[in-house]
């Protein structure tokens, strides 16, 4: 009988892929770039906004109309352009161990069913903008 070649105290090592190997990743970049700091862009202009309706309303006793519908339409679109730059980075939060308990055929169905409906709702919203 031979010795078996397992070692349970010995620790799993992968390789690390850096994302940017694959052409497709490296192509893509330049759209993350854009995701990235333009999500930056609406974050900033959601904070600045009721910032400035305080300032104007209680020191110049000038409010400005529409501010605060504008901050909550500045919350939607960062949230809408930091979403494809997450998705892309694989940076979602999501719970591993019971992903873990799907068979590899369940959870490929899965992301491909999660890309077809991201790119649906995209698709559906951007015809109606």
């Amino acid at each position: 009988m031979q010795p078996s070649k397992i070692v349970f105290d010995e620790p799993v090592v992968s390789a690390a892929v850096d994302r940017r190997t694959y052409s497709i990743d490296r192509a893509v970049e330049p759209l993350r770039w854009v995701f990235r700091w333009g999500s930056l862009v609406m974050l900033v202009a959601m904070v600045s906004l009721p910032f400035v309706q305080v300032v104007s309303r209680e020191i110049f006793s000038v409010p400005i109309v529409g501010v605060e519908e504008l901050a909550r339409f500045m919350l939607i679109c960062s949230v809408f352009l930091a979403l494809p730059y997450v998705i892309s980075s694989g940076a979602n939060i999501r719970m591993e161990e019971i992903v873990a308990l799907f068979s590899p055929d369940v959870v490929r169905t899965g992301k491909i069913a999660a890309a077809v409906t991201a790119t649906a709702t995209f698709a559906v919203m951007a015809a109606r903008a």
